[in-house]
């Protein structure tokens, strides 16, 4: 359905924006460079995207592995929103995502306010009516049936299962976590500069007039500080909108760069792509190396072992996102 939307988008039906997607990520290998990995001895299978501890912007393959229950309808809500050509719908489409990819919601939040403003300040410049009567046609396309009642009864269900979890209140703590997590401001150039930078400054020769563009520069780079929960969720999860975009913005420079011969932007942003899709072949790798292996041991299908029942049901009772049912009213009131 992504790469269906992908396709509508470029007007055309091409398979290079799809091994785009599958290989993009930021130069996490990189960064173990930098922290002194040995790359000769690096494991192949080893998670690349922890190499500053503290941050992480994950690849759109790591994404699928870890969380595909966010990162799907992160994926598909993005797009839509930005497929939408007014405000008529764009609230109901990112209610839809609330529940299942929460921490990406916020993120579209703030991506459906950003067009909403940018969408008013078209209106007025480019009609020559009343303000009023301007400012009056942009409410009434914001505050449509879909928006209102479809978007407000999923919003207001899904906040009232979500506001039972626990994770609200508890913020990363760096001295219990470790010397890895902590935070300062030189690691925070580093990953800002390695994760996205990069692509920043080679996409700005066909976006330096495009407001979504430095939008999105901005979100990228005021996440990764906030914290909420135990650990980085919360920058691992609301950038994924905004890299979605990224993304986008990267094969639209290609296409660009292919029809325009401009070598130059062309070679540096494959480049870069290439260098990236290190970290989503070792999320292959660790798949394959792991099924072989289960296979050589003669095991035909995943059997849960009684120690690790007991440490999934010791995590579901833990303080990160998650939630008692005793004394919820929403589980006494709505799910019963």
């Amino acid at each position: 359905l992504f790469y269906y939307f992908v396709c509508a988008k470029m007007k055309k039906i091409a398979l290079w924006p799809l091994a785009v997607f599958v290989f993009f990520s930021g130069l996490d290998i990189v960064g173990h460079f930098l922290i002194g990995t040995n790359l000769f001895t690096l494991e192949n299978d080893l998670h690349l995207e922890w190499w500053v501890g503290v941050y992480q912007y994950s690849s759109i393959t790591t994404q699928l592995f870890w969380v595909f229950n966010q990162a799907i309808p992160a994926w598909l809500c993005t797009i839509m929103v930005l497929s939408q050509k007014d405000n008529r719908s764009r609230v109901y489409i990112a209610a839809c995502c609330m529940l299942h990819a929460t921490f990406p919601f916020i993120g579209l939040l703030a991506l459906i306010l950003f067009l909403a403003i940018t969408r008013l300040y078209d209106i007025i410049k480019n009609s020559s009516g009343e303000r009023k009567a301007q400012v009056l046609y942009w409410f009434k396309e914001i505050f449509t049936f879909e928006n209102v009642i479809g978007g407000g009864i999923i919003g207001i269900l899904s906040f009232g299962y979500l506001i039972g979890n626990l994770s609200g209140t508890h913020i990363m703590q760096e001295s219990t976590i470790g010397p890895n997590m902590n935070n300062s401001l030189f690691k925070y150039i580093v990953f800002i500069l390695l994760e996205v930078g990069v692509y920043f400054f080679a996409l700005y020769k066909y976006n330096k007039k495009n407001r979504l563009y430095y939008f999105m520069i901005i979100c990228l780079l005021i996440i990764p500080p906030i914290k909420v929960g135990s650990s980085s969720d919360f920058c691992m999860r609301v950038s994924i909108p905004f890299l979605i975009i990224l993304y986008l913005f990267i094969i639209n420079a290609l296409k660009k760069a292919y029809e325009k011969k401009d070598k130059g932007i062309l070679m540096g942003v494959l480049i870069l792509l290439i260098a990236g899709s290190v970290t989503p072949v070792h999320e292959f790798t660790r798949v394959v190396k792991n099924t072989f292996i289960s296979i050589n041991n003669g095991e035909k299908s995943y059997i849960q072992s009684e120690d690790e029942h007991a440490d999934n049901i010791a995590i579901l009772n833990g303080n990160n996102f998650s939630g008692q049912v005793q004394d919820n009213w929403f589980y006494k009131c709505i799910i019963k």
